[in-house]
Order: C-alpha cells, then structure tokens, then sequence
C-alpha cells in the first residue's frame, strides 16, 4: 500500500492533533483511549450492499465541562450550546477516521449490471460531543468526508481481497465521482425499566436519533434491551448498531460484561451509496427504500483497561431491486491508554 494513500495521510494527522503538545492537568485528570472498529459482511458469507467499513477513534471523558484542561480549544468551541449546558451531567468527546465501502453483488463485472448498488467508497472525519447521567444520554456531531476515488477505497479493497484470496473487485472504475460530504446529527438514549442492582441486572433503552446532509438524511428510533454487570458504565455507548461508538467509561477499573438485543426504525430520506452523487446521480440505476428495519444481537465486556464489543445486525432492503437486506458483523477493541 502506498505511503500517500490518502487514508493513511489523514490517519497520520488525526494521530499528529491527537498528541500534539499533551497538557500535563490533562494527562493527570482526564482519561484518554484509543479505539478499532471493523464491520464487514463476510462474517455472513457475502461482499454486496454494504460490504465493509471500519473506524479509529480517540476519546476523552469523563469531565464536568468541556474547556480549560479538558479539552482542546477548538473541541470546546465547536461543541453545541446545549450539551455545554445543564448540571449533573458527565461529558465526553470522541474524534474517529473511517472508511466505509458500498459494492454490487457481481464483483467480477466490469461494469455492474443496472439494478444494483454501484460502486462507492467514503473516508471521513467524525467528531462527538456527550453529555450523560444515569438515566440519559445526549449527543451530537459532525462528519466531513470525501466520496469517490479520493477515498482511497479502490485500493484498499484491492489490497484486501488479494490479500484474503478473495474475489478481485473489477468494477471500481464506475464508482460514484469525487464529492466532499458533511453529515450533522444528535441522539438521544432513554435509560428505562432498570432491574436488579447495578452490578448485576437489566435495563431497556430508548434511543432517537436524526441527522441530516449530503452523506446521508434520516430518522431512527429504537430499542435495546441489556442484562450484564455494571450496566451504567456501557450506557453512553449504547446503540442498535453500538460498534461505532466510543464508551468513554470503558477500560475503568470496574469490569463489565452485558449481552444485548436491538431493533430500529429508520426513515431515510437520502443516502449517497444508494441515491449517486448529489450533483448527478446518473450513477446509480436503483430505487432507495425509505422506510427500513435493523436488528442486532451482541455482547460487550470490559477488563482492566480495554474494552471489547461484538455484534452481529442485519436490515430490511434498502433499495427496491434488491434480494435481501444487508447483513454484517462488527467488531471494536478500545484501550484506556491514560
């Protein structure tokens, strides 16, 4: 893989601004971490539709408020007035670069037949802002991006496909043009129906969430429901589709472990990998299903100073040519490093 993939240039400066000149008070008081996240469909013996993303991240949290010695300037000042605002609450902010992959069922085919997903491949840059207490978690963020060949997908499915020994995509010629993306969205979690002492018992969990731009449009709501030891210290992580998020309680000195169940309603107004570029979408030839289901299953534990997450989701189609919905597994790792 070439030194100036361009995903690896931003890799380098997320890691460069993340440990630029680390403030002393900060290293003393606040907890730092690093986390992986790696989602693909192999785990269930398929490469189309969504067919991979994964995610670096780095965190910190717990804190009263964001500002002096707990966060960088700019976090601060980017951070929305009302998870600045209201008393008892935690806060935490997380920075993640990714990548996520769309490819059609066909990978063989130079040029993928009409009716099914094309190809499309977007690197980001996502920041979350938190604030949390024991009965809610509130959140909001924004994503820049680029889709298209500028987000090095080509290559790096290329990479690993031959790698692996799997199907070489031949069709990334005809992926979606080069589009910068935003996305800015908040989520709220509903803490319910908690049984048994926090260290060992259940609870249920509302979540709504809706963001909005040209990397996406849509509204969600949902459920989980838990059963494990220390559930309070996984809540601010807690999503249907919970591998992308950071838990900035993970790898505390209390272990936790939990098992989960999830289902989602999603309205989605808008979608790049299924919809084409904004500008021109003469290069998708399918028809995007507004009104989707997502369920998941899955278990989370944290020992000593990582934290380690495993899930399992599929959906309903999300486009009207298609055979089935999307099925995938994810996977994260997170390290309290400080």
């Amino acid at each position: 893989m070439r030194l100036h993939h361009p995903l690896l240039m931003l890799m380098l400066v997320h890691i460069a601004v993340a440990n630029a000149e680390p403030d002393t008070a900060l290293a003393d008081v606040v907890p730092a971490y690093f986390s992986f996240n790696f989602e693909n469909d192999f785990y269930f013996d398929s490469d189309d539709g969504y067919s991979n993303g994964f995610q670096f991240a780095w965190a910190r949290g717990t804190f009263d408020q964001f500002g002096g010695t707990n966060t960088k300037a700019l976090t601060a000042f980017l951070a929305p007035s009302w998870i600045k605002a209201g008393e008892g609450y935690q806060r935490a902010v997380t920075h993640k670069l990714g990548n996520v992959m769309f490819t059609p069922d066909d990978l063989k085919a130079d040029v993928p037949p009409p009716g099914d997903v094309p190809y499309s491949g977007t690197t980001y840059w996502r920041t979350d802002w938190l604030r949390f207490n024991e009965k809610i978690v509130d959140r909001a963020w924004g994503t820049i991006g680029i889709v298209g060949p500028a987000s090095g997908s080509q290559s790096l499915q290329e990479h690993m496909h031959t790698v692996v020994g799997a199907t070489y995509p031949n069709g990334w010629d005809t992926q979606l043009r080069n589009e910068p993306v935003f996305e800015l969205g908040v989520v709220r979690d509903w803490r319910m129906m908690v049984r048994g002492s926090e260290k060992s018992g259940s609870d249920v969990v509302l979540i709504t969430s809706g963001n909005i731009g040209n990397l996406s449009t849509r509204l969600d709501a949902g459920v989980v429901v838990r059963t494990g030891h220390n559930l309070f210290r996984s809540f601010p992580a807690v999503g249907v589709l919970p591998g992308r998020e950071v838990n900035p309680v993970a790898g505390a000195a209390v272990d936790t472990a939990h098992v989960f169940l999830g289902a989602m309603y999603r309205y989605e107004a808008w979608n790049i990998a299924i919809d084409g570029n904004t500008s021109d979408p003469s290069g998708s030839t399918i028809h995007r299903v507004p009104n989707q289901l997502f369920v998941s299953l899955g278990g989370s534990w944290s020992m000593g100073n990582f934290g380690f997450l495993v899930s399992f989701a599929e959906s309903t189609k999300r486009f009207e040519e298609a055979d089935a919905g999307d099925s995938f597994g994810s996977m994260s790792v997170t390290w309290r490093y400080r």
